[in-house]
């Protein structure tokens, strides 16, 4: 009689130890499983969001809508607006939170080629060479009043304070009276000859850049921006009534201050500093003190690193 060497007890145990096993197996197994199908779905959001991300950047940068801008943005909780200069432009905004291309509030060319926009209380106002004050809703970008006026070529700025607008143009800084949005009335033109490019402001005071122009060799003749010239000009607008009373000028080009082979542009006042930074088309940027406006004083500069060009020479820290 042969022996049966394993006895109830060891098989009863070998079976139950094969149980335990076998439902290991399956619990690794729907653990895998629900990795794999966490991995998947991660996959496919993650490949499905840089999908739309390429495709917005693409569109932003390359479509065919896409603005061209001399300076003009104002960005507000949601939106980016840009001053479109192309030929078909006008204003133009964009998601802030994504940069998705949202157009033109307005029909496209409404307000032709935009140089720039100011934005203030409820309204953002525009120039450009439609010669055209315009003013629009905040909210809905819509126009809600516009005023045409007379210059050669274009308005390169607009700064709004209280009831009034200022504009720079190439004959001269016009002053608006806007407290009626649908009934805009032409108050002045300051310095008529002047071509003035720029214009920001704080307080009392507004600051404009100039450049001056000749008439040219072609026929017939045309106006000329001369390089190397314009100075950056002071008033005083504290009387509120639609009057700007000259207070002082800085030209780069005095013996005291580090020269100009440009034509003057783009300028911004600093609130922290009271310091009025400009700068000229040859990459030259000027820091200018204002703290005295009958005297401005150079405070910094910052040339371009070609030879002979110049130095950087930034201001020290606002004490």
């Amino acid at each position: 009689m042969k022996r049966n060497i394993y006895s109830q007890e060891t098989v009863n145990y070998s079976v139950n130890n094969r149980k335990t096993q076998l439902s290991r197996v399956v619990v690794i197994g729907k653990q895998l499983k629900k990795l794999f199908l966490a991995l998947a779905v991660m996959l496919f959001v993650l490949g499905f969001g840089l999908q739309v991300n390429a495709q917005l950047h693409l569109e932003f940068n390359f479509g065919l809508d896409h603005p061209d801008t001399r300076g003009g943005v104002y960005v507000d909780d949601t939106w980016i607006w840009i001053a479109n200069h192309n030929n078909d432009g006008g204003l133009w905004r964009a998601k802030k939170c994504d940069g998705s291309d949202d157009g033109y509030p307005n029909a496209q060319g409404l307000e032709g080629k935009l140089w720039d926009i100011y934005h203030a209380g409820n309204y953002i106002y525009g120039v450009g060479e439609s010669k055209t004050l315009f003013i629009y809703d905040d909210i809905t970008g819509l126009l809600v009043g516009q005023k045409s006026f007379s210059c050669t070529k274009a308005a390169f700025g607009v700064y709004v304070l209280g009831d009034y607008a200022y504009v720079t143009s190439d004959v001269g800084l016009l002053v608006f009276n806007i407290s009626d949005p649908q009934n805009i009335t032409q108050e002045t033109t300051i310095d008529n000859t002047t071509v003035f490019t720029k214009i920001d402001g704080y307080g009392d005071y507004i600051y404009t850049t100039t450049v001056e122009v000749t008439a040219g060799k072609k026929k017939p003749p045309k106006p000329h921006n001369i390089d190397g010239t314009g100075t950056m000009r002071i008033y005083d607008i504290s009387t509120a009534d639609g009057t700007a009373d000259f207070e002082g000028e800085y030209d780069p080009n005095e013996v005291s201050n580090p020269g100009n082979d440009g034509q003057l542009r783009g300028i911004h006042y600093d609130i922290p500093t009271g310091l009025v930074y400009f700068v000229n088309d040859r990459a030259w940027m000027y820091i200018v003190d204002v703290s005295i406006p009958t005297t401005p004083t150079t405070e910094g500069f910052m040339s371009p690193p070609t030879p002979g060009a110049g130095e950087d020479n930034p201001p020290g820290p606002a004490s």
